[in-house]
């Protein structure tokens, strides 16, 4: 009985050997072949090695990436090649592949003791390279360009056939369709994005929300506008994301550094100086820090009212009008507002604070 010894190498797979006792042996990444390889270079039905006449013979099946001799010769598609003619040796992709024939017994003392034995069967049974691990990086440019070409040619086959099916999908009766368009929906998050599947659900009048992140993060912005701002124009372009960030970047930056400010300047004197000063964009870190302290909010209260106390002891105390007079001046130094002559802020003129009075 005829066996075939097959020993495959790769500058990043492990030397292997393979034992075939059925001829003859196709290999591809279909998974009724004999030897299958999941690599987008590999062809569906790459190669069949078989005896003509008596001799080992290769013959490329047509394949995308094509198959080379030892010595970089592509083979002429779906034409057998004796193997002896190219050094029983050829290549699919940067995989080298050495293929022989063992007459007689596959078990005499020459066979290699670690070699594999895939036992042929009447469903041809699949043997699958699992240690392969090749870098894309190895690939010859001709290889690369082939499969990125056979890569787009299954991404366009696959359209074809989704585009088909909705097409036929089209016919159902009213109802039934918003109900298929429904469920589509909710299994494929990404339904929006520029396909076939798109055009069929939003034709059913459906709108379902989106699971693209962007599509998401939009959404949530224009939730938020809304809510905030609700006689601004809706947050649905990039000039208006841009604005809107912008905005609320330097709002969030203005209210912590007047926090913090304020905070400073109503400490009682004996411990100004005697603690570090929290830094504003310490402040913003914790406050947007949705994977940190979920008691953020609370504290920044907390502090808030530890700041209305303390103005309180101050105006009970005397010197209130001296107190706020530096509080704000310093949050004007601090925000970069500059007043010409002498600073009289409008709150201290009426002799009141906002929520009562003086």
């Amino acid at each position: 009985m005829a066996t075939l010894r097959l020993r495959i190498e790769s500058p990043s797979v492990v030397t292997r050997t393979l034992r075939f006792d059925k001829l003859p042996v196709r290999i591809g990444r279909a998974p009724e072949c004999d030897y299958c390889l999941a690599y987008s270079f590999v062809s569906r039905r790459h190669v069949q090695i078989d005896v003509r006449d008596g001799q080992l013979c290769i013959r490329d099946e047509g394949s995308r990436t094509g198959t080379r001799a030892a010595d970089g010769q592509s083979l002429e598609p779906r034409q057998w090649v004796l193997l002896a003619s190219i050094g029983h040796a050829f290549l699919i992709g940067p995989m080298h592949f050495l293929a022989e024939l063992l007459e007689g017994n596959p078990e005499d003392p020459d066979s290699e003791a670690d070699d594999t034995v895939v036992e042929g069967s009447d469903d041809s049974a699949t043997r699958h390279y699992e240690a392969a691990d090749v870098d894309a990086a190895e690939l010859c440019s001709t290889a690369r360009e082939g499969a990125i070409v056979e890569a787009i040619a299954r991404y366009r086959d696959a359209a074809d056939a989704l585009a088909a099916l909705l097409a036929q999908a089209a016919m159902l009766p009213a109802d039934r369709l918003r109900k298929l368009a429904s469920s589509l929906a909710m299994r494929q998050p990404n339904w929006d994005a520029p396909s076939p599947l798109r055009a069929f659900i939003e034709g059913t009048g459906l709108r379902p929300a989106s699971g693209r992140i962007e599509a998401t993060a939009l959404r949530a912005l224009g939730e938020l506008s809304r809510y905030h701002v609700p006689y601004a124009p809706p947050v649905a372009s990039v000039d208006a994301v841009t604005a809107f960030t912008a905005r609320l970047d330097r709002a969030l930056a203005v209210l912590t550094e007047g926090t913090v400010t304020v905070e400073a300047a109503l400490s009682p004197e004996s411990v100004v100086g005697t603690r570090e000063r929290s830094r504003p964009s310490d402040l913003a870190a914790h406050l947007l820090d949705w994977t940190g302290d979920h008691s953020a909010i609370e504290q920044l209260e907390a502090r808030y009212a530890s700041m209305v106390q303390r103005a309180a002891e101050v105006r009970a105390g005397g010197g209130a009008r001296t107190s706020l007079r530096r509080a704000l001046a310093a949050i004007a130094r601090r925000v970069g507002i500059r007043r010409a002559g002498r600073l009289e802020p409008p709150l201290l003129a009426a002799g009141t604070v906002h929520g009562g009075s003086m």
